[in-house]
């Protein structure tokens, strides 16, 4: 990379035009698609780990100099609060809105899931704009970029309250900022850029992949010591400063949780190449409108899907035996199984794309050494964000999706031919946006009614527990947990206070882990009854049956499968005899 010394900046073109400020109009219109994005879904329940960061927001609350001072429940059973792999920015954040929005308990308010979705509109409009500052930057049409990846089905149904759409604005704010900084080379960008990346650091410590990036584009673009410095310097003293004051607080030094690991997640990383394939299936089904556009422009984007087509075979080949069947359950239906392999080709597609860019890069051309960041920034965000994490999610793979959609269309903008540029312009694109955003949007209602089901149910559940003269047990995590505890069921932990003679246990299967319950506890159950929660959308996000696993995975090959199976299902049970002496029972995880 040494000899990729870059041309003087002036011959580029987007080197030519100042550093400006975006116009009012731009903003709000931004501001627009930023809420046509989030606002649909404000009233989405509490989902996954929603909850989880919840716990940690609460404690903020209690004792705001002590955000570790507690012990947290989730997944695994309880342990030390300091066992996990998130700094405390974002549950600061979501602390300071609960407090000044709510004058009494926030948890309790029908008003919750509402004021933290809001909360997240300004980073969406964030993330908006820097992805349109860094399409503009890299010189490709930013519009249709940005359609296709804020509108399609990787980044529409992960608009929950966790962490990932704080760390990912705050992360391609950062290099928004640092694009802002090379066309200007005013150091006051460069120092915004790197408090903004701190801020990102101590959000998720997963942004240390933007920080790599930004250290390669600094590089790359001969920036002066002091502009890199001011970019990259801020984010690693604050991530040594959280050391510090956690160790001194805790006697850990957390961001080295990312090395030790946590329960329930150390170990839990599928094969090395199982991974990567996933990974890339994910991909796929983040974007997937790219093979519609490069079905239809024809030309070089031929090339590109032909050749994908043929490396999501020999994908195929490699992971079909663990494809087949998804842990225990039956095995994926034929059409899941040409769904796996359209997404694998979407995502083999931006690959192809990466590497293509790579193989016509031209050190003389200005404008091919900017993509170069463009390129590191994909192979880094897919295989750092997914392959080496513990498990593949969708988010894992956002970034990619992101910078792998702006050399795909970079690529599109290449034809030359008036003729062939007009059919794209008008015909092709919009046709390969539509299909994306359609899927995208179902995606999302798909997931907002899997989350629904945990406030319906346990609503439910607490209108039947006064049936029962004893206490009515629920049992499970994600939003199922928050949702029952709200309406008056008490949580089980295995291996603490057993349900006695008469009280009423409940539970979900599919998703509301951890489900298993202890041998010691369902030896004394009597089925009441068992009640399946049927979806409108054709879509499924989480289901081994269906081997869907947008959050994970561990739940199947596939981010989301097209299924009729049933979204959840709740089941119901009466303890008989009291719990033998001396035992609790552990959850088999």
């Amino acid at each position: 990379m040494a000899t990729l010394a870059p041309e003087p900046v002036r011959q580029s073109r987007s080197a030519e035009k100042p550093a400006r400020s975006v116009p009012i109009g731009r903003h709000l219109l931004l501001f627009v698609v930023a809420a046509l994005a989030c606002l649909p879904f404000v009233r989405k329940p509490l989902h996954i780990d929603d909850p989880a960061d919840l716990q940690y927001v609460r404690q903020i609350l209690r004792s705001p100099w002590d955000p570790y001072g507690f012990e947290f429940d989730w997944g695994e059973g309880p342990r030390p609060a300091i066992r996990n792999y998130h700094p405390p920015l974002k549950f600061y954040y979501h602390a300071a809105i609960l407090a000044v929005v709510f004058r009494d308990d926030p948890f309790r308010s029908e008003w919750l899931e509402e004021v933290l979705h809001l909360s997240y509109l300004p980073f969406v409009w964030i993330i908006a704009l820097s992805a349109y500052g860094l399409c503009d930057y890299f010189e490709v049409r930013p519009w249709p970029v940005l359609v296709l990846w804020l509108f399609g089905p990787g980044f529409l149904p992960g608009q929950n309250a966790m962490l990932d759409v704080p760390s990912l604005a705050l992360g391609l704010a950062s290099c928004a900022l640092v694009a802002r900084y090379l066309l200007s080379r005013r150091t006051g960008l460069a120092v915004a850029a790197g408090a903004v990346l701190a801020a990102a650091l101590l959000t998720k410590y997963s942004t240390a992949i933007v920080w790599i990036v930004l250290a390669y584009w600094l590089w790359l673009e001969r920036a002066s010591v002091r502009g890199t410095a001011a970019v990259l310097l801020p984010g690693v003293f604050a991530v040594l400063l959280w050391g510090v004051v956690s160790y001194v607080a805790y006697g850990t030094v957390h961001p080295l949780m990312v090395l030790r690991g946590v329960p329930g997640q150390v170990g839990a990383q599928s094969p090395g190449m199982t991974n990567v394939i996933d990974s890339i299936v994910f991909l796929g089904g983040a974007v997937p409108g790219v093979l519609l556009l490069l079905a239809l422009r024809g030309g070089r984007s031929l090339l590109v899907l032909l050749t994908a087509v043929a490396a999501a075979l020999g994908l195929f080949t490699i992971r079909r035996p663990e494809l087949n069947v998804v842990g225990s359950v039956r095995d994926l239906s034929r059409e899941n199984l040409v769904w796996w392999f359209v997404l694998a080709t979407a995502g083999a597609a931006l690959v192809v794309a990466a590497l293509l860019a790579l193989i016509r890069f031209r050190r003389e051309d200005p404008v091919h050494r900017r993509r170069l960041v463009l390129v590191v920034w994909f192979f880094a965000g897919l295989i750092l964000g997914s392959a080496a994490a513990p498990f593949v999610a969708m988010r894992r793979v956002l970034d990619a999706a992101l910078t792998g959609s702006m050399l795909l269309f970079a690529s599109v903008d290449q034809a030359e031919n008036g003729l062939v540029r007009r059919w794209l312009t008008f015909a092709v694109v919009p046709l390969a946006l539509l299909v994306n955003t359609f899927l995208g949007y179902t995606a999302a209602i798909s997931d907002y009614e899997l989350a629904a089901v945990y406030p319906k149910y346990a609503a439910i559940m607490a209108r039947d527990q006064l049936k029962f003269t004893n206490k009515a047990w629920c049992y499970g995590y994600w939003g199922w947990m928050f949702y029952a505890e709200r309406n008056g069921l008490k949580r089980y932990v295995p291996g603490r206070e057993e349900p006695a003679d008469g009280d009423m246990f409940v539970w979900l299967d599919v998703v509301a882990k951890p489900a298993v319950i202890p041998e010691s506890l369902r030896t004394r159950l009597r089925q009441l009854f068992k009640e399946y929660q049927w979806g409108n959308a054709p879509l499924r996000m989480m289901s081994k049956q269906a081997g869907a696993g947008y959050y994970s995975n561990v739940w199947g090959p596939l981010p989301y499968a097209w299924s009729q199976v049933p979204v959840e299902t709740l089941q119901a049970a009466v303890v008989e005899g009291p719990p033998p002496d001396g035992t609790g029972g552990t959850a088999d995880q």
